[in-house]
């Protein structure tokens, strides 16, 4: 990622910028110059799309190109006018690069009477005020937790940890039911008010933290771009957010011996890569310039 600063989200996020507000229902076009071969992925309200591709293919560059506007743009169409019957079905759908999960809603093969749709291209602010991103970076501020997650309140040199437990124990027993397997990995941290510094903490431990953070943020956000996510945090986090778009790369995902237990009330489920794709609305493949 050479080519432009790659813009730490936590510089952004404190910034005060007034949220857009997305409408009732949408579809949201992204698109990216990727090593000179340009990317469309398109997704509806509540649609999750797994980017895939190659090492190197481009799938971080993809989020980054989005996040920092660098040879990108972000399309919004506006389909909260849209009734039945303004809606006519495609049989055949022509995009190479997409791939549609049956076991999801299916979204692709719908089309919408164009004198019905408002269609807008966000602002680079516009678009950083609706979106939770999650960057291979992990920085975190020097802190607890919970100062974290209360980024803005830091800022201005309020003490989260301290003044707002009741308000703590809620967001705690929010994170606890939406994504327990990441509350566990982070409990003795959380509850102990541990206090971590960026350089010293340890990669693994960041790593949850940042994720924790993201996922904070998306309960007032509407599009989560969503980079080098364990496996095993993957079906938590697509549960917990159904009325969002979600882009997301998962860490492991080119590596086809990935084996991951996950434990969903004392069920034992094994995931790997073959499997941990139709968690997903669809995919997208990155592919490069022939």
């Amino acid at each position: 990622m050479n080519r432009f600063v790659r813009n730490s989200f936590l510089i952004k996020q404190v910034k005060s910028r007034r949220k857009y507000t997305l409408p009732s229902n949408y579809k949201v076009i992204f698109e990216a110059d990727i090593n000179g071969c340009m990317q469309r992925i398109e997704a509806y309200k509540g649609e999750s799309i797994l980017l895939t591709g190659s090492n190197g293919a481009g799938k971080t560059q993809l989020l980054l190109s989005l996040f920092n506007d660098y040879k990108a743009q972000v399309i919004l169409e506006d389909l909260s006018n849209i009734n039945n019957s303004n809606i006519t079905y495609n049989d055949n759908i022509n995009n190479s690069n997409i791939t549609n999960n049956d076991n999801n809603i299916n979204n692709s093969n719908i089309t919408y009477n164009t004198n019905t749709i408002n269609t807008i291209l966000l602002t680079h602010d516009e678009f950083l005020s609706v979106i939770s991103f999650l960057d291979q970076e992990h920085n975190i501020m020097p802190g607890t937790i919970y100062d974290n997650l209360f980024i803005n309140n830091n800022i201005s040199n309020t003490n989260i940890s301290n003044t707002n437990n009741t308000n703590n124990t809620n967001i705690l027993n929010n994170i606890y039911i939406k994504y327990p397997i990441l509350y566990n990995k982070l409990h003795k941290y959380i509850t102990g008010n541990y206090y971590f510094y960026n350089d010293t903490t340890p990669y693994h431990i960041k790593k949850d933290i940042c994720l924790l953070r993201a996922l904070y943020l998306a309960e007032h956000r509407d599009i989560l771009l969503l980079d080098g996510v364990d496996i095993e945090y993957v079906e938590e986090i697509l549960k917990s957010n159904r009325d969002k778009v979600i882009l997301m790369v998962i860490s492991n995902s080119s590596n086809t011996n990935t084996n991951i237990l996950y434990n969903d009330n004392n069920s034992n489920i094994l995931y790997n890569d073959n499997n941990i794709y139709n968690l997903f609305t669809k995919t997208y493949n990155i592919k490069n310039k022939e």
